[in-house]
């Protein structure tokens, strides 16, 4: 009787153990974004610091996109990182099982003279069945979007 608890025990323990982690996850709140596995855009250099901070989140605003956070960038710039955002599952992605699907947009504003260079990426994840969060792949899509934000934020600066 006491192996057949003990066993009873083991088994509960490792089933909710294993639940646990297949169970839902977050989103992680520090993304990993580049060049080669983000969509990106460059956008001209703004004339002014001002012009940046002022006219960086309307732009993203008009596209869905807030700005949660703020940060000291490299080469004295600054990083700005956007809430998550849900977007449309592709039809490839439904196929594959994907449930949700989220984009998050870091935008990377370096110095240059007197204004900033400023570069905008695109970090997705999608939701499988089992509610866990993978990163994906850069769409046309959201390639296309990036390369309308960064016209529409060309337009308003100047």
């Amino acid at each position: 009787m006491k192996t057949l608890t003990v066993v009873t025990s083991v088994a509960t323990a490792l089933s909710i153990g294993c639940a646990a982690a297949t169970g839902p996850q977050f989103l992680p709140e520090d993304v990993r974004f580049d060049r080669i596995s983000n969509a990106y855009v460059d956008i001209i250099t703004t004339p002014t610091e001002s012009a940046l901070l002022q006219e960086l989140p309307r732009t993203l605003a008009k596209h869905g996109y807030f700005i949660i956070r703020t940060e000291p960038g490299m080469a004295e710039g600054y990083r700005f990182l956007t809430d998550w955002q849900v977007r449309p599952v592709h039809a490839d992605e439904a196929f594959a099982g994907v449930q949700e699907a989220r984009t998050r947009l870091v935008v990377d504003a370096r110095r240059r003279g007197t204004g900033y260079a400023i570069s905008i990426y695109a970090v997705s994840f999608l939701e499988d069945e089992s509610g866990a969060w993978r990163p994906a792949v850069a769409s046309n899509a959201i390639r296309k979007q990036l390369r309308d934000i960064g016209t529409q934020f060309a337009l308003d600066v100047r």
